[in-house]
């Protein structure tokens, strides 16, 4: 006599309190459909998300797990533009291991920015209400809201294993070995975006939000008539500069202006995103003599006071010398068009 067992097993969340049921799961062996009954329980309210302050330890009477899902905001209320970061963390006192991601929220009215998480690496130990917990941070995202209201950050669901036996309580949550199933949810999160002032914006401002400062250069401070020369201007700071439109340069008499190309970077310090975004224009004088490159001009809007603010650079000269006599000469890279026409962006 000989037997086999197979086993299948699923993971089920509920999304609700009040009674619930598994339906009946058919099997069909040799021709033979083998159906099992209905199972029939009762779903209560409860808190996935973080351990109340009065909870117990774990014991004989209360076996569930005690692990947590806990989302942050490092800011409930932000202004249009500016970044807000969320951080995902899981509490753990047991061992924990296989994790993945059930649901994740969408967030269509942010510009989202992943930032770099190493749960293994950075893990930590912390006190909830009295208790040693083990702490991963899972995920972090800078968002960055695009228009005014209150919002609500939806609640991530994640699968893990609990293992039973541990033998070290710090052995990667990325190991693999047996344990036991379970999803934990997090709370939502409200957050409430302003609207930016109207009153004392500059004509300058062109979406950014934070704490910047702006330079401005030329590549040569001496060209041939003729020959192409480049104006660099970059904005760095705290805040978001990825939609935020160039500087309005308006070329003086005798010079000939290309479209700005831009490039742009962001990185994530303490939590903080740094960005820094660079436009060059190239620039073809037409005639000999001391050219001055006029002012330039880039306005932000600062959280912190929330007031407007705004930085000038000038001083720019830019030395003609006599060419090879030709007149309407070319630049490289796309056709010539005269600046100065602001370009309105909105959120």
């Amino acid at each position: 006599v000989s037997s086999s067992t197979f086993t299948f097993t699923w993971t089920l969340r509920a999304l609700g309190p009040g009674p619930a049921e598994i339906p009946p799961v058919e099997v069909q062996v040799a021709g033979t459909t083998f159906r099992t009954n209905a199972v029939r329980f009762q779903v209560t309210a409860g808190s996935a998300a973080q351990p109340p302050a009065d909870a117990p330890g774990p014991s004989r009477q209360d076996p569930e797990p005690r692990v947590f899902l806990k989302a942050e905001l490092s800011e409930r209320e932000v202004y249009v533009g500016e970044p807000v970061l969320l951080t995902m963390t899981l509490l753990a006192r047991p061992q924990i291991q296989n994790l993945q991601w059930v649901e994740r929220p969408e967030f269509s009215r942010f510009w989202v920015e992943q930032v770099p998480t190493d749960p293994d690496r950075e893990r930590y130990v912390t006190d909830v209400a009295g208790e040693r917990y083990y702490a991963y941070p899972l995920e972090r995202r800078m968002l960055v809201p695009t228009s005014q209201g209150s919002f609500t950050v939806d609640p991530y669901a994640l699968q893990l294993q609990v293992v039973t036996r541990s033998r070290d309580l710090f052995e990667s949550i990325f190991s693999r070995s047996q344990g036991r199933n379970i999803i934990r949810k997090s709370e939502p999160l409200q957050l409430t975006v302003l609207p930016l002032p109207s009153q004392g914006r500059p004509p300058s401002y062109h979406g950014a939000v934070g704490e910047f400062l702006m330079s401005a250069e030329l590549d040569r401070t001496e060209a041939a008539v003729n020959d192409a020369v480049a104006l660099r201007v970059t904005v760095e700071g705290e805040g978001f500069l990825k939609p935020v439109q160039p500087p309005i340069l308006d070329p003086p008499p005798g010079i000939r202006i290309q479209e700005p190309n831009s490039e742009e970077s962001i990185t994530i310090r303490s939590g903080v995103m740094i960005s820094r975004k660079t436009w060059e224009w190239l620039m073809l004088p037409s005639s000999p003599g001391q050219v001055a490159i006029p002012q330039v001009r880039f306005g932000w809007f600062d959280p912190k006071s929330g007031r407007y603010r705004e930085q000038v650079e000038d001083g720019l000269v830019l030395t003609v010398v006599p060419g090879n006599g030709e007149s309407g000469g070319t630049l490289p890279g796309g056709r010539l068009v005269q600046q100065g026409r602001d370009i309105p962006v909105s959120y």
